[in-house]
């Protein structure tokens, strides 16, 4: 069995292209244009521009109040992929990708789910009010 750790950084659906600025409920209690923000860990050659793993979304751009985006992730390789419920969410600003902090309590659970080869996932993506152009990346073993 192939296993090989990939990773892979998706712009979802164009980048989900997000109007106005951080709220407080979404950072650590200020807003993030006042705070330091950490670079992403991704570098553009860390992308995995696979054309057979597709992640994207319904639309290319929400609303500022968007609460949920459902993330369809499908696997056209053919290999069994692999990845987890985390997600980051970061933040354009001067041509380089920061990290948008959570707040300090929220978790997620640790698991992997699989994808074989043909098949395809949804999932709800739940947002607090935070609105600017991110990405939504997650990493996986395929």
């Amino acid at each position: 069995m192939f296993r090989r750790k990939i990773r892979w950084l998706v712009f979802v659906s164009l980048s989900l292209n997000l109007v106005a600025g951080c709220n407080s409920d979404f950072s650590r209690g200020s807003d993030t244009r006042e705070m330091p923000l950490a670079k992403s860990r991704f570098s553009e050659d860390q992308m995995n521009k696979n054309p057979n793993i597709i992640m994207k979304t319904g639309r290319s751009t929400y609303p500022v109040h968007t609460e949920r985006i459902t993330v369809t992730l499908v696997n056209r390789t053919g290999k069994t992929l692999s990845y987890g419920l985390s997600y980051q969410i970061e933040k354009y600003q001067e041509g380089t990708w920061f990290q948008i902090p959570f707040r300090d309590d929220v978790a997620f659970i640790e698991i992997a789910r699989l994808l074989k080869p043909g098949q395809m996932a949804e999932e709800d993506i739940s947002l607090s009010e935070k609105t600017l152009k991110y990405p939504l990346t997650r990493e996986s073993t395929g």
